[in-house]
């Protein structure tokens, strides 16, 4: 490199202003270990990668801390090249990347690294601010993939660090403001006191003001109406499951008498046949974890007929929703109407059976592997779910006001309903009658649903120790 070259490059990389506060690169420090350890902990990073930063990262902070006033200019070109190097290795993750989602991954390890190779070289201020604002994507690459609140505690962490770290940049930015004034005079003892002083009463009103903004802007700005993605998580996992030939596979269900207590690992009326009079016992074991965008009652296994002790669903082959992912609901199964969407990702732990899970009506599926659609709308995939196994969807459910359906619950119900209204001749005239009783003062059908439900909310208990009922009695 020519000596014109070597100067030109010199004094495009001289530190004008080093950072001299040791505890603001700390708190810095800290936020980037943070995120990094988060990434660890929700399984984004390995071990070895988690163990090897652990070390080098601290050793980056140090060599800048030594070298905070230096050109450093051929650190710098070798800090190019290293950065290069990192996006190349990243490119070539994606080429083995089977969906959009797991893009993720791979993103997390780029930031990482340049966060490595950066930490090599930060001399002023901005540098670490840089560092600090990286370290934010760092944890939502983490919260993006985390299962449970082991996230909270350390996203708390973390937000302790990044506090501490805008705070003691303000300081600083403060303390170079003083000493940096034309004055013949010097500043005062109580300048420099004040300049030295961690502001935090205005850092808590900002905080306070930030949070108050935020609440307002949340409320009044119009929510979207759908759920606008690309692709959501999905994997295939260990593999191994039981396969089902169209029905309905349930690990879980061992059968038996239905007097006695049916133990398992999975509920028993996840088939095509739901008896009431068995009694089941349900155990503590983790069966999945799931990540919705909402609360939502589940819907798996679809019932129609009811002959006074059982519900029966569809009994035929059900039919293949095609190629996907995504998968898309049939439009004969499609409620309308004014729809809320929401949208859930199923992380497998055990066997499962082989029943795709929505919240509400189901919309959209991401599964690795073929989805079939029964006579009832009822999803369900070729093999048992396994553990490992990832399974992401779109749903729905009504979003019509209360007036807006009691204004359309008044005339007949469609025929497509009839399936539905079925019930066993044997069934005993007190429930009609208690049914009428319930809602005579009800006028739509909407107020006599409501009323239905309201009593039996106060009237009744959900309990699995409640009586077999004998031989020829409705359920």
């Amino acid at each position: 490199m020519s000596a014109g070259v070597r100067d030109f490059v010199r004094r495009a990389n001289e530190t004008k202003r080093p950072e001299d506060s040791l505890a603001l690169r700390g708190a810095v420090l800290a936020a980037v270990m943070t995120g990094m350890f988060a990434l660890a902990l929700e399984g984004a990073i390995g071990a070895t990668t988690a163990l090897m930063l652990t070390f080098l990262l601290p050793f980056a902070y140090w060599v800048s801390w030594k070298r905070r006033a230096m050109d450093n200019w051929h650190i710098k070109l070798a800090l190019t090249a290293a950065a290069l190097i990192a996006l190349v290795r990243f490119l070539g993750q994606l080429s083995g990347i089977a969906t959009l989602d797991e893009v993720r991954f791979p993103l997390a390890d780029l930031f990482l690294w340049i966060q490595v190779v950066h930490g090599f070289d930060l001399p002023q201020r901005r540098d670490l601010n840089f560092s600090l604002g990286s370290s934010l994507t760092l944890m939502a690459v983490a919260g993006s993939v985390s299962q449970d609140l082991r996230f909270g505690v350390m996203l708390l962490i973390y937000f302790g660090f990044a506090t501490a770290a805008f705070a003691l940049a303000y300081r600083s930015e403060l303390e170079e403001d003083v000493s940096g004034r034309l004055s013949s005079e010097p500043p005062s003892k109580g300048g420099r006191a004040a300049a030295r002083k961690i502001p935090f009463g205005e850092v808590g009103r900002a905080a306070l003001v930030t949070l108050v903004a935020a609440g307002i802007l949340f409320m009044i700005i119009p929510q979207p109406a759908g759920i606008k993605t690309f692709s959501l998580p999905f994997k295939v996992g260990g593999g191994g499951g039981i396969f089902s030939g169209g029905d309905l596979i349930n690990p879980g269900d061992s059968g038996g008498d239905p007097s006695s207590r049916l133990g398992g690992l999975a509920y028993f009326g996840i088939s095509d046949r739901m008896d009431l009079s068995v009694r089941g016992e349900l155990s503590n074991e983790l069966m999945m974890r799931v990540r919705s965008s909402a609360p939502a009652l589940w819907r798996g296994s679809v019932f129609d007929f009811y002959d006074g002790r059982a519900w029966v669903g569809d009994q035929d082959e059900p039919r293949s929703l095609g190629v996907g992912p995504p998968y898309t609901y049939p439009i004969e199964f499609r409620s309308t109407g004014p729809r809320s969407y929401i949208n859930q990702t199923f992380y497998i732990e055990a066997e499962q059976p082989n029943v795709i899970f929505t919240g509400g009506e189901p919309d959209q599926v991401w599964h690795d592997g073929a989805v079939n659609v029964d006579d009832l709308g009822s999803l369900r995939t070729d093999s048992t779910l396994t553990p490992g196994q990832v399974y992401s969807a779109i749903s729905s459910w009504g979003a019509a006001p209360p007036a807006e359906l009691r204004a359309s619950g008044v005339g007949e119900l469609p025929p497509t309903m009839d399936r539905y209204l079925q019930l066993p001749s044997t069934l005993p005239s007190r429930v009609e009658e208690l049914a009428r009783e319930i809602t005579a003062r009800s006028t739509n059908t909407y107020d006599k649903v409501k009323a239905l439900e309201t009593y039996l909310r106060k009237n009744y208990r959900y309990s699995l120790d409640s009586p077999v009922p004998e031989e020829g009695r409705d359920a």
